[in-house]
């Protein structure tokens, strides 16, 4: 299973009342703060920088008032950074997820 998989099926379990995913899990996933991608595609060529895309949402039904939307772009030096952010990106803002996967090379503007 591809690595985005066992990440949305991990996610889905953690929102099972009573299902707690393993301390191990969030190890794997260190937090990640995305590069500027202009300063990225400057220091590391923009061919070699990874890219990726995010919008969801947090709040919901009950809560209008408190309903929040974000949509970011990020940019990185590795694949590993890109991932780990749209792993914490998919946790901080679950819901209305449209998730764009890393790409390499600067294909957003951003």
């Amino acid at each position: 299973m591809k690595p985005l998989g066992r990440l949305l099926i991990s996610l889905a379990l953690a929102s099972i009342p009573g299902t707690a995913l393993p301390q191990s899990a969030f190890a794997a996933h260190p937090r990640v703060t995305p590069l500027d991608c202009r300063a990225a595609a400057a220091k590391y060529g923009a061919a070699r920088t990874w890219q990726a895309s995010f919008a969801g949402s947090r709040g919901g039904p009950g809560t209008w008032d408190m309903y929040e939307r974000t949509y970011e772009v990020g940019c990185f030096a590795r694949y590993a950074d890109c991932f780990n952010w749209l792993y914490w990106e998919q946790s901080d803002w679950p819901n209305d997820n449209v998730v764009g996967r890393c790409r390499q090379g600067i294909a957003y503007s951003g």
